[in-house]
């Protein structure tokens, strides 16, 4: 393991001023690399088609922690870091492929170059990793985080994700550092010393790397030998934080070039223009106090950043940085903008990932995830890749012929009917990941209109109360509205008691007589062999499949049913029973009637809502 923890001070370090020429070629058409915000100049613009209109969740990729690391995309593989102290590959269709343990959380983006992947722990640990099967390949330690400016800054959650250039891997460190490794060996090549923790990740353009560091400064170094070129200093640079009781100095972001100019965000409350050759300020955009942690994207004449306790996204003029559209977010924006078209991709605290017109700021759809996202979305074709700090990798994909339009049944009418005990709970859990909450009449009417103007296939119900309206199964259960929307493409995501197997008595709400038990109708309407379900509790795992879908763990589960063919097993039993499962009726794949297998009592709401937005598309 290469050691690059410095042996001399501060004060001994000087950095020699020299000034070297030369052109960064081939920046973004390198074969075989992929790295944070689209290419080493940070452009954040990406040539995908992504997801102008929402379809659901194509996939997810459960971790063990917190996921801020922002996905690299590369020869069909998607990789990324988690706070469990993994890195994950998977393929396009999120199925797992290798994890690497690198001993500490990774909140830094991955770079890969050919077949090597490189990354940087929280330990200051950077790793090269084979892209095949997550072998360490070389590994190379920096320092110890040097000791904050004022001691109470907070927000210190992103490690500074590495560039690679001509065969260097370009990184900084909590040292203070800002590194050039050789990418074949982990040979140090150069380093060059900040004031302060260097979290922002360096942009290449033009043979120099910009990084901004916690001393609140932005330096501009020589590709080739990490001479200083220049060191522009913020506001903050000279701000006390002990004066606000907050940081006001530190610069977290990671700067975007673009036609000779360095944008970069800073915690004094301000999105910079800075000349890259001079290192001269063309303007400053005023975020009025509120920090600037995002990485700028610059598009068609327009940068675009968040601004964090101020809760809104901004585009302004890349030449005067005049202010040419604000969207208020619904939470802090530290989650920086990506751009593919001409729609723009960001993530809130909150949890929301948001789609923008680029050109307008009008919002286009917004996708709620269960934590804050801190990480930038990447667009794929057809999908925009999202992480959260809910443990998930979200492929979020485009709606097929228009958006998918998501309802949850639920009507206090039925409640006494209801066997699933925490239907409130869904419900509003669902509500607040944007679907609609529909009672009986709304629901007939929705399923009708679905058939009418052939919507269902991208119509979605969740049904928090296992309880079939009467009109749903007129004139018979198999020819009922139910059964038609089903047939039609629709898809039911369906909790607790198989429909029509056991009612409860609508009087009183107590369960009927073990008589009337109807496996024969829960048959006809779903065309499904529920001969063998009974209501005894087994303990239940996912599936492969099933954990594709969202699900996760295990959990108790009643009236399984035997696997049989035209059944998609997504959770198995202790007996080896389908408990979860789907069946198709002809629709795209993610459609038709999905029963989830819970036992009544015991619901995993975040579950019901990955499964309900799963859509993997055709």
């Amino acid at each position: 393991m290469k050691d690059l923890r410095p042996s001399f001070s501060l004060a001994a370090a000087a950095l020699a001023f020299a000034i070297s020429c030369g052109a960064l070629e081939g920046d973004l058409s390198a074969p075989g690399t992929a790295m944070y915000r689209g290419g080493p100049a940070h452009p954040g613009v990406y040539a995908a088609s992504g997801a102008p209109e929402l379809g659901g969740v194509r996939w997810l990729v459960r971790t063990q922690g917190p996921v801020r690391s922002t996905p690299a995309v590369s020869g069909g593989r998607i990789y990324f870091g988690s706070s469990d102290g993994n890195v994950y590959a998977v393929d396009l269709d999120g199925r797992l492929l290798w994890t690497a343990n690198t001993g500490a959380a990774v909140s830094s983006s991955p770079a890969v170059a050919g077949d090597r992947l490189f990354v940087q722990n929280r330990k200051g640990l950077v790793l090269a990793l084979s892209t095949a099967d997550g072998k360490v390949l070389w590994r190379a330690q920096t320092g110890d985080d040097v000791p904050l400016d004022w001691g109470y800054e907070s927000g210190d959650m992103y490690i500074s994700s590495p560039a690679v250039v001509e065969g260097t891997v370009l990184i900084g460190s909590g040292d203070g550092f800002l590194y050039a490794l050789d990418a074949e060996s982990g040979r140090g090549k150069w380093r060059a010393e900040t004031g302060g923790r260097v979290r922002s990740s360096p942009a290449v353009s033009g043979g120099m790397v910009f990084a901004g560091s916690l001393d609140g400064s932005v330096y501009a170094a020589d590709l080739a030998t990490g001479a200083l070129k220049w060191r522009f200093d913020t506001q903050g640079h000279g701000l006390s934080s002990a004066r606000f009781s907050y940081d006001r100095k530190s610069i977290q972001s990671s700067p975007a070039v673009a036609d000779g100019v360095v944008y970069i965000g800073a915690r004094d409350g301000s999105l910079y223009a800075i000349e890259a050759a001079t290192g001269k300020q063309k303007w400053r955009a005023d975020h009025g106090g509120s920090w600037v942690i995002t990485a700028p994207a610059v598009w068609d004449g327009k940068v675009f950043a968040g601004s964090s306790d101020a809760r809104f996204v901004q585009a302004v003029d890349a030449k005067s940085g005049r202010e040419l559209w604000r969207v208020p977010m619904p939470a802090s924006v530290w989650s920086s903008p990506s751009i593919a078209g001409s729609t723009l991709y960001v993530g809130d605290t909150g949890g929301s990932v948001h789609a923008l017109d680029a050109r307008t700021g009008k919002t286009l759809w917004r996708f709620e995830t269960g934590r804050g996202v801190f990480g930038a979305p990447v667009p794929l074709d057809g999908a925009v890749l999202v992480t959260s700090s809910d443990g998930n990798l979200y492929a979020i994909g485009a709606g097929q012929g228009g958006p998918v339009r998501r309802a949850v049944f639920w009507d206090e009418r039925l409640e006494k009917e209801s066997w699933v005990g925490p239907h409130k709970r869904i419900k509003e859990y669902l509500a607040a990941f944007g679907h609609e909450v529909v009672d009986a009449p709304a629901l007939v009417s929705l399923l009708e209109k679905s058939i009418t103007d052939q919507s269902a296939g991208r119509t979605v119900v969740t049904f928090a109360m296992d309880v079939v309206p009467p009109k749903l199964l007129q004139p018979k259960p198999a020819q009922g509205l139910l059964r038609r929307f089903l047939d039609a493409g629709g898809k039911v995501v369906w909790l607790g008691m198989p429909p029509l197997i056991w009612p409860r008595d609508p009087r009183t709400g107590g369960p009927r007589s073990y008589t009337e038990v109807n496996r024969k109708g829960a048959g006809e309407l779903l065309g499904v062999d529920f001969t063998a379900a009974n209501f005894d509790p087994f303990g239940t795992k996912p599936t492969p499949a099933g954990r594709v879908w969202g699900l996760k763990d295990w959990w108790m589960s009643m009236w399984s049913v035997a696997p049989a063919e035209g059944l998609d097993v997504l959770a198995s039993d202790e007996n080896g029973q389908a408990a979860a499962w789907v069946k198709n009726y002809g629709g795209a794949p993610g459609t038709g009637f999905v029963m989830l297998g819970y036992g009544t009592g015991e619901i995993d709401p975040v579950a019901v809502q990955a499964v309900a937005d799963y859509r993997p598309g055709r």
